[in-house]
This record gives structure tokens, C-alpha cells and sequence, in this order.
């Protein structure tokens, strides 16, 4: 993307990488990169942690990397389900659901405590690689860097600039509602998977204690206008066919890409996070998977200082290896 070279009166500052988004790929690549002694700027054109979200993970992984105090509730048992009445029940599969507003905060507090700056409200306008450096423009400022990392999410603008929009059907899209005042027999046991009808739309159920839990359903295809009527429908008669009943304390909404995206680097810039998601069989881009692959990345671009080249892509590629992809 070209800049305006128009000389403006507003905040010039140089940083080793600036990074764009302030997700868990963004905040996970900015603690890594500050802890190796990199001046790290993170940029969220929003407000970190501002955006609803749902996550379930390994729970072991989450505590080893320091963030069990997000951990809303321990899962023993996950159950898949078919249209045709077959159940398979994952037992001592020791997953966690993740409180989103509690994990970003930790993430936020490592990357801060790491040495990155952080400035919210603040998302890149425009960039243009010069002399070696990138260039990031935003409303307040130019800030020049060796490298930038993109981690802006599914609707990158660069990442969709260089591969073009992913197509509606490229999408999962999650309706879903936090239930209380519920009963529930056994709070470790989560419905993960109940397909009402193949390649139509699948329902889920994790619970957050006896009396709280999270009800959602994903359509396959992009959560929008014309689709969010059909997908709250779906939920709600499923909840009714299965006599769930509570009062809905919040709703959650939001897409997960399903289409490959084509790019991980162009020039100096690295992208990673939902801005660089996997194609099926994977469902989106995993919370555990994007911190693994913002830590691989920083990691290259730490090398890439004292080694003059980021091997990235081929690191990548290495990671991501052929018909295997985790969900979560």
C-alpha cells in the first residue's frame, strides 16, 4: 500500500517492529519479541479485549503458559454427536474453557511487562517501505520500524489487498448465548459437536459450572444480515428440542475463516494470526495454534535481526504440515 509523502506535524518514532492487532497472536508475538530486547509497538485500532469471543483449549497448555487463572472451567469429557443418533464421548480429553476478557488481560499484562508499548485506538492507515524500514502511518502518528508484524484478524486489509476476500462460504459463522440459572448433572462433560444435518450447521454446549454454560451454533457461511435471523433460529430450536432452559445473560456473535489465506510475508511484513489462516480441516485458527505460530514468527524475526533474512515462510510451512491441522 502507498503513503502520502505530505510532511505532517504529529508523533515520528523509531521501534524495531511495530504490530498490528492486539489479539492473542499480536499480544503473544509483542511479549516475545520485547522480552528478547526488541522496541515492540502494538497498535489496536480498537479496544483490547472489547471484542466478545468464546475459547476451549488444552488445559494443560494454557497452564503452562501461565494463564490458568483464565480458565473458567476444566472439561473431562467431550461429546461428538451425528444427525444419525451416533454419540462418541472423548473422555479424559483434560480441556479448559478459557474466560476471553481474564486470558487477554494476562496476555496485555506479559507484553506490557515484557517492555512493549501499547496504543489502543490507534490502527494502521497506511504503510510504504523505505531504506530498509517500514513506515506505518495511523491518525496521530508515523512510526518507523525494521519489520511489522500484521496479526489484525481475519479482515486484514494487507492480507486481503494481496489474496483478495475470502468468499462467504469461506467462513464459519457463531451464534451463541451465555446461559445461567441453568441445572446442570455434570459440569465436565461439554457437547462439542451435534450436527443437526451434514454440511448444514452443528451445535455445541460447554459449561461453565452447574449453572452457567455457553449454547452456540456455527453455520457454514458468513454471520451477516440475511444469515444471522437463520442462525438464532437454529440455536433456539435446538435449545428447545433439547430442553435447555435458562436466562440469556449475553450473546456472542462473530466469523471464524475457513479458507486458506495465500501470503505470510510481503517485503518486511509478517503476517500471522487469523490475518494468515489454514485451510480446512481446520476450524479457524485455534487459540493455542496462534500463540504457537506468533511465537515461531518472533522468534524468526528475532534471528532476522542478527542474521539479516527472517526464514518465516519456510518455518511455517514446516509447522503446518500436510493434512493435519488441530481445532484447538
Amino acid at each position: 500500500m502507498a503513503s502520502t509523502t505530505k510532511k505532517e506535524k504529529r508523533e515520528r518514532a523509531d521501534y524495531d517492529i511495530v504490530i498490528a492487532g492486539g489479539g492473542p497472536a499480536g499480544l503473544t508475538a509483542a511479549k516475545e519479541l520485547a522480552g528478547r530486547g526488541k522496541c515492540v509497538l502494538l497498535l489496536e485500532k480498537t479496544v483490547i479485549g472489547e471484542r466478545p469471543r468464546s475459547w476451549i483449549a488444552w488445559h494443560e497448555d494454557i497452564v503452562k503458559l501461565g494463564f490458568g487463572a483464565a480458565v473458567i472451567n476444566t472439561i473431562g469429557t467431550l461429546v461428538f454427536r451425528s444427525f444419525l443418533g451416533a454419540e462418541y464421548n472423548f473422555n479424559k480429553c483434560s480441556s479448559a474453557i478459557i474466560d476471553p476478557v481474564k486470558l487477554i488481560g494476562i496476555m496485555r499484562r506479559q507484553a506490557v511487562k515484557a517492555g512493549a508499548r501499547i496504543r489502543e485506538k490507534e490502527g494502521i492507515i497506511r504503510y510504504r517501505e523505505e531504506a530498509g524500514a517500514v513506515i506505518a502511518e495511523t491518525g496521530r502518528g508515523l512510526y518507523r520500524a525494521k519489520y511489522m508484524i500484521d496479526a489484525s484478524g481475519a479482515e486484514s486489509v494487507i492480507q486481503t489487498g494481496l489474496s483478495g476476500s475470502l468468499p462467504d462460504k469461506a467462513y464459519m459463522g457463531c451464534y451463541a448465548v451465555e446461559l445461567s440459572n441453568l441445572r446442570i448433572e455434570n459440569a465436565s462433560k461439554a457437547l462439542i459437536f451435534d450436527a443437526a444435518f451434514p454440511g448444514k450447521n452443528y451445535f455445541w454446549m460447554l459449561p461453565y459450572s452447574k449453572t452457567k454454560a455457553l449454547a452456540g451454533c456455527f453455520i457454514f457461511e458468513k454471520l451477516n444480515e440475511k444469515t444471522m435471523s437463520r442462525a438464532r433460529k437454529a440455536l433456539m430450536s435446538y435449545m428447545k428440542a433439547e430442553g435447555i432452559k435458562g436466562r440469556r445473560e449475553k450473546t456472542i456473535i462473530g466469523n471464524i475463516p475457513l479458507g486458506e489465506r495465500l501470503h505470510l510475508r510481503y517485503g518486511r511484513v509478517f503476517i500471522c494470526g487469523d490475518a494468515a489462516s489454514s485451510p480446512l480441516p481446520s476450524s479457524g485458527y485455534g487459540l493455542l495454534r496462534a500463540i504457537r505460530e506468533a511465537r515461531l514468527l518472533a522468534g524468526c524475526v528475532a534471528s532476522g535481526f542478527s542474521k539479516g533474512e527472517v526464514k518465516y515462510e519456510k518455518a511455517m510451512i514446516s509447522e503446518r504440515f500436510p493434512g493435519y491441522e488441530l481445532h484447538y
